[in-house]
């Protein structure tokens, strides 16, 4: 998300987005929107990375601290994964991949004050996408236990 913010942002001070407009391509279609679809569809693909990073690791302190042996651990993380827990963890990286593409874009194309406004954008975005992510995940996790008690 920072690097959109900074890009754009730079491409707005430097009157880049403007000459696109002039030349009849709408920013929205030609810069937001090929950011918004790869975050969408790669914010899946870093969480399960991340899951399965986690689950490797999490088998290697169980096997050095407790001698749990790896087909065991893996049994054990079967017994308790519920397939609605990974399909809801591939929803709530699509619908964050959005926040973020937007957060930082929106972000991006409203910088204003040079150089230093892109530096103080590109902070903001940063801090808002991490602000609003957080809380729709709290938000979803109420109502996931909501209508999901375990």
């Amino acid at each position: 998300g920072a690097a959109f913010t900074a890009e754009l942002g730079t491409m707005q001070i430097s009157e880049e987005v403007e000459a696109i407009e002039a030349m009849g391509i709408g920013p929205l279609r030609f810069l937001v929107a090929p950011r918004m679809l790869a975050l969408f569809l790669l914010m899946p693909c870093l969480s399960t990375v991340s899951n399965i990073a986690a689950i490797f690791a999490s088998s290697l302190i169980c096997k050095a601290y407790f001698s749990i042996a790896f087909p065991y651990f893996l049994d054990l993380v079967k017994d308790a994964l519920l397939i609605r827990d990974i399909i809801t963890g591939v929803l709530k990286s699509f619908l964050f991949g959005l926040l973020i593409a937007a957060i930082a874009c929106y972000r991006g194309l409203t910088v204003k004050g040079g150089a230093a406004g892109v530096g103080t954008s590109t902070t903001s975005s940063v801090v808002t996408a991490v602000t609003t992510v957080i809380g729709f995940d709290t938000l979803y996790n109420i109502v996931y236990t909501v209508f999901f008690p375990t």
